[in-house]
């Protein structure tokens, strides 16, 4: 049922996740009130990111500890795109956020509680992984971590971006000038009615 784990807290943690899984997977739902349903839905959500919070920690720790190359793997990525089956983007974003949280204890922090949503703290990760913000990280976590539980995607995604051109500005400038550098502009005779 499970593979052999060698914490013997880790393995009786597993077995019972796979017993609450299994219980999940066939609780009756059709006998349910309109408001208990979404109550479910919502105990779900949060336990699924807590659940996400652990699988990043582990990517984390199989990351640092270059478990990874017992099996022959370069890195932490390769082992668990191999092992679950998951595309590289889904793999990287686990490991790239495990990297990430480290420098973010309160952004973590209420992942692990499931207060912030799987996508927002990935899309937290991709932004801080941008060398050019490196210093300002620290100074970032507690606004993330204001904004992150509250907010929906796209407005979060809008407060990430702003963040990310005010810590990044010389990297914001020098799009805007390549985007300059680029433009081309011509004006050409119609040859169906003379019009420019």
């Amino acid at each position: 049922m499970s593979m052999t784990v060698v914490s013997t807290d880790l393995d009786v943690a597993l077995d019972s996740l796979e017993h609450a899984v299994a219980q999940l997977q066939t609780a009756e739902l059709d006998h349910l009130s309109a408001s208990e349903e979404l109550a479910v839905v919502r105990r779900l959500e949060v336990l699924r990111r807590r659940l996400d919070a652990g699988t990043d920690r582990a990517a984390g720790h199989l990351d640092r500890s270059a478990a990874f190359s017992l099996d022959g793997h370069k890195s932490a990525k390769g082992a668990l795109k191999a092992i679950g089956r998951l595309p590289g983007a889904e793999a990287h974003g686990r490991v790239q956020t495990s990297r990430a949280l480290r420098d973010l204890p309160l952004v973590a922090a209420a992942y692990e509680r499931g207060e912030i949503p799987t996508a927002h703290v990935r899309a937290i990760a991709r932004v801080v992984s941008n060398p050019r913000v490196a210093e300002h990280v620290p100074g970032a976590d507690a606004i993330f971590a204001h904004h992150a539980p509250v907010l929906g995607f796209d407005d979060f995604i809008v407060v990430l971006r702003r963040w990310e051109a005010l810590a990044d500005a010389d990297g914001a400038e020098r799009s805007a000038d390549e985007c300059h550098e680029r433009r081309r502009a011509a004006l050409v005779e119609s040859a169906i009615n003379s019009s420019w």
